[in-house]
């Protein structure tokens, strides 16, 4: 036998051999791929350090707004208008331009004004143009204008559809005993929102752990805001149409016609906190709904929706202003005997004086061993490092812009 012929032979036994093991082997398929969600711990995702860091930002401004009032604040008002009072009456009876049956209806008016302050409207616990109407006008120039309580206010009071007791009630709602008693509860009823806005928060991140956890420990900081600064809403649409007060406002409405009109389609009640300047309960209303300016049928020259948020009303802020108020009821214009003689006010030194008490040198250190306490030791706790998986820098980061933030917040 030739050489090429065994050649031939081996050449096809060896392919033989190879597809019959082929053909012996079990045909399998590629399994389908599994992949295991990661959860990344990052810094923007948990942050229990800026929620306190707002806390100390609204409060130095609230204690700064506050000092500020009682700085600006006359001495004595009431006694300095009844002094004044006094020497105008006996002047009059001096000169023979008064009787003493007129000064005892001055005195007497002055008695009824004195007492019922506390319960009238004061415009000057209404803010104003703090809030914006944006849409349209005639349909072609879209714009915002702005939009304050005391506008509101206005048009409420004076509705001619609202009973005289309703009328008197929106009057109440102005007033400064409005804001004490509102300023009253919301350090108690501000935290318990708080609380439960944190709850619902963290419910509604179910899906996210890291998330909830950060709406969980958060909770105390929001808590905190809300007793000294305020801030949580309560719903009071429900309130108001109880109350039997429109929800749907219309003026001089003809037909199809009217010269103005309005929609209320959510009302809150925003709380205020010890340290919340002064206010009245109309002032910390929040007003959300549609607007037009002569109206026929559905068309409307001037048409949009309005957003007019409540301010934070405080016991403390509105009890250091009635004194004003009170001494405005029989007379005050803003200037007395005392103040001329004393220069005006109970202080003579700048807010900034009294908040310069070296704070942040102080919450420094703390807030750096808490800064690096979360980048190793809380991170290790929730499954994750911080710092190995937002970055090496973040630790460093937070190390420098907290007492920065701190420097600049308390000066």
């Amino acid at each position: 036998m030739s050489r090429a012929a065994t050649r031939r032979r081996i050449t096809v036994g060896v392919g033989l051999a190879g597809a019959a093991l082929i053909a012996a082997a079990p045909v399998t398929t590629p399994g389908p791929t599994v992949e295991i969600p990661t959860i990344e711990l990052t810094a923007a995702e948990f942050d229990p350090i800026t929620p306190w860091i707002d806390v100390i930002d609204h409060t130095a401004d609230n204690l700064g707004g506050l000092f500020d009032h009682v700085t600006a604040a006359p001495l004595f008002p009431v006694l300095q208008q009844v002094g004044i009072n006094q020497i105008g009456y006996a002047t009059s009876l001096l000169d023979g331009t008064g009787d003493p049956g007129s000064i005892l209806t001055a005195m007497g008016d002055n008695l009824q004004s004195f007492v019922g302050a506390p319960f009238a409207a004061d415009w000057d616990l209404l803010s104003s143009a703090d809030g914006t109407i944006s849409g349209s006008f005639l349909g072609i120039v879209d714009g915002s204008w702005p939009v304050g309580h005391d506008q509101v206010f206005d048009v409420l009071h004076n509705l001619s559809a609202i009973s005289p007791t309703l009328k008197s009630l929106v009057s109440f709602t102005a007033s400064p005993l409005s804001g004490l008693l509102l300023g009253a509860v919301g350090p108690v009823l501000g935290p318990a929102l708080a609380f439960g806005d944190g709850i619902q928060s963290a419910v509604g991140h179910l899906s996210d752990p890291v998330s909830a956890v950060n709406d969980l420990v958060n909770i105390p900081a929001h808590m905190t805001d809300a007793f000294l600064n305020g801030g949580p809403s309560l719903s009071a649409l429900t309130v108001f149409e109880a109350l039997g007060l429109p929800t749907e406002l219309e003026i001089a409405g003809i037909g199809d016609f009217s010269l103005a009109k309005a929609s209320i389609d959510a009302l809150g009640l925003t709380m205020g906190g010890v340290l919340s300047p002064e206010g009245s309960l109309f002032n910390a209303l929040d007003f959300t709904g549609s607007a037009g300016v002569v109206n026929i049928g559905d068309w409307s020259g001037l048409s949009g929706v309005f957003d007019l948020p409540g301010n934070d009303v405080g016991a403390l802020g509105t009890l250091i202003g009635l004194p004003e108020t009170l001494a405005a009821s029989i007379g005050w214009d803003g200037h007395g005997l005392l103040d001329e003689l004393l220069g005006g006010s109970l202080f003579s030194a700048s807010p900034a004086s009294i908040l310069d008490l070296g704070l942040a040198e102080l919450l420094q250190q703390p807030l750096t061993d808490a800064a690096q306490f979360l980048g190793s030791d809380l991170a290790e706790l929730l499954g994750g490092d911080i710092a190995a998986m937002a970055g090496d820098g973040v630790v460093g980061d937070l190390i420098t812009v907290i007492p920065n933030l701190l420097l600049s917040v308390l000066g």
